[in-house]
């Protein structure tokens, strides 16, 4: 077993990032009695990727080593994550565990790693069903957390301290009833569709109906790359034909809110908060 001493460790940012606890009164007793009984999992440059609660109550207890297992994974965000899979975590925590998952799938193989790297790899992002899985929480859970916790921030941005930290509470107690306060203040906020618009928005709807119905298609037509039956037919033409109109009609589907303000109304979108001028000629 290694020891290290406690005032050169320190915590990886993703525990400050996805936990940012210290240890509570229990854990500080049991090492003033006991003292660090499981190792550190710290990295090679004295980040603690597991256990930043037990070096928090070494310290407090004044001690100057702790046992430690020193490892460099290839992934040191996706580890620490790991490490706490039966910590009891809130929900908070859990959608930002999910955030730090896809994020550290998101890089392409280094030339150190030697694990298939090639210099136009492109990053790998772990599927978002799979990454809401590991952090115990559902997908479409997670994404609606994830929203909740953009307003928690732009709430502390403004100087609104008390306002976000209420919010920040009911989203650890139910993700749910968080969201709806957050939609239900959005919808309040929201301009109705200006009658000179509706018909532009009635459109859009179409509009993107034909945009998935050929994105489906493309689908299909990549699913039968190789199959025999396709022998007389050419398949590239009618993909670079697919992708054409895909791009035709995506390109001039009027946006639902102004791409700059977000439907607040602003200069771009001449005040309306709805389509972009742009948009608004081409349609």
């Amino acid at each position: 077993m290694d020891y290290a001493e406690t005032d050169k460790l320190q915590v990886h940012t993703v525990h400050a990032e996805v936990y940012g606890d210290g240890a509570d009164e229990d854990l500080i007793a049991s090492v003033g009695k006991y003292g660090v009984i499981e190792p550190l999992a710290v990295m090679s440059n004295h980040q603690v990727i597991s256990g930043a609660r037990r070096l928090d109550a070494a310290k407090l207890n004044g001690l100057k080593r702790v046992p430690v297992h020193y490892l460099d994974p290839e992934k040191p965000d996706e580890m620490a994550v790991h490490f706490n899979c039966q910590r009891v975590k809130t929900n908070g925590q859990k959608e930002r565990e999910y955030q730090v998952l896809r994020r550290a799938r998101s890089t392409a193989p280094s030339p150190e790693s030697g694990k298939n790297f090639s210099p136009s790899a492109k990053p790998k992002r772990l599927r978002r069903t799979t990454a809401a899985k590991k952090a115990g929480i559902s997908q479409p859970t997670a994404d609606k957390a994830a929203k909740v916790r953009e307003v928690v921030a732009a709430l502390k941005d403004e100087g609104k301290q008390q306002e976000s930290e209420k919010l920040s509470d009911i989203l650890d107690k139910n993700v749910s009833a968080a969201y709806r306060q957050v939609a239900g203040t959005q919808d309040a906020n929201r301009q109705p569709v200006p009658e000179d618009l509706k018909g532009i928005f009635e459109a859009r709807v179409k509009l993107r109906s034909a945009a998935s119905a050929i994105a489906t298609a493309k689908r299909i037509m990549r699913d039968l790359e190789g199959h025999p039956g396709l022998a007389l037919i050419d398949q590239p033409a009618i993909l670079h034909s697919l992708d054409e109109l895909h791009v035709a009609i995506t390109a001039r589907c009027p946006h639902a809110v102004c791409v700059k303000c977000k439907g607040k109304g602003c200069a771009h979108c001449g005040k309306r908060g709805w389509t972009v001028r742009e948009q608004e000629t081409k349609t």
